[in-house]
Parts: C-alpha cells; structure tokens; sequence
C-alpha cells in the first residue's frame, strides 16, 4: 500500500502540489509545509493518499498560501500589514545620512514590506511586472515613495524589462516611420520626373 501510494505520488506533476512536499508515512499522506520567506515549517496530514487538488484547499484553511512558493501566515499578514506612522520618502532613499536621519529599523521593514509585494507582482523571469502592477502601484499601496519602491526593485530584482505591448508599439512606430520616409522619397522622385516643386 505504501509502495503503491508512493508511486501515485511520483505520477502527480509536481507543479501540481503548488510548492507543497508530498510524502507517505506509516500508510498516511503528510504534506510538508515550508515557507520560502522566513523558513517556518508546518504540516497537514491525511489518513490516505489524496492529491492536491484535496491538499490545497485544507492548507489554505491553515492560512497558508502555496502558488508555486509556499508562504506562511505570519509573513502574509506582514505583507498585508501598512507601515506604522507617516513615512518620510526623501529620507527613505538619501544615501547618505546620519544617523538621526533615519530610523534604520523601520527602513528594514520597508524593505521587507516592499520585497514581499514584489514576489506577488513581478516575474523574474520577465523581468516585467504583471498586468496593472508597477513601482507606483506598489508605492501607494505601503505608503511609501516610488523611488524607494524602485531602489529595492532594482536592488533585488534588476532592471525592468520594457513592457511587451510598448516593445511592440515601438516596432510598428518604427516600421510606421520607414514608411514614410520610403514614401517621401517617391514623392521627391515623381516631382522631379514631373518639373514639380518637392
């Protein structure tokens, strides 16, 4: 039995599990929970094999979150949680400063608060940020500057990647161009033919 639950395991696409680890032991389905923030682990249990689309939902009721990257109650509710007191943006991104300038604590949160948004909304992979989401949006969403937003970004993540539909824009604005130019120098050649001012 245990053997046979193995293998079913194994036949699960692991994508499928959403970032949770599956395991079989003494005849029972633990599914380990591992946050890939701060590292706290948990786990559900059932009393035979199931697959995820069982497992998913009862980690949820757990309050945990599994998308691709497991994430733990306590660090969703840190992400969801707005800064404490008005945020001074200027000071927030000086390089410089002394020591009374800023509250180096409270800029560590920001940090935290902002890196966190940024694993909800921008794919690495892209380097773009998903539909509706941008330094700005994130930056009124914590209360905190665009520019402060936009140093953790680049700090963490790199450079954004031009968006897709401008990338494509600027493609047909280019060929746009070179038409237009193609067709002024027909003009040219057809007022000459024709002893007609260009």
């Amino acid at each position: 039995m245990s053997s046979g639950n193995k293998s079913i395991i194994s036949k699960i696409p692991a994508r499928e599990w959403r970032g949770l680890v599956p395991a079989m032991e003494g005849g029972r389905l633990k599914v380990a929970l591992i946050c890939h923030l701060c590292g706290t682990t948990d786990h559900w249990t059932a009393a035979q094999m199931v697959g995820p689309q069982t497992a998913l939902p009862k980690v949820i009721q757990m309050g945990w979150r599994a998308d691709g990257k497991v994430t733990c109650p306590a660090c969703i509710a840190a992400k969801r949680k707005k800064p404490e007191g008005k945020v001074v943006p200027m000071k927030l991104v000086t390089p410089v400063a002394t020591a009374g300038d800023v509250d180096l604590d409270q800029m560590k949160k920001h940090k935290r608060l902002v890196i966190l948004a940024l694993e909800d909304y921008f794919d690495e992979a892209s380097r773009r940020y998903r539909e509706g989401k941008t330094d700005k949006a994130i930056a009124d969403e914590l209360d905190l500057s665009d520019a402060f937003v936009a140093k953790v970004r680049e700090e963490f993540y790199g450079a954004i990647a031009e968006p897709e539909d401008v990338a494509a824009f600027r493609a047909q604005l280019d060929a746009a161009k070179q038409l237009c130019a193609d067709l002024e120098r027909q003009l040219s050649g057809l007022c000459q033919r024709n002893g007609w001012r260009v």
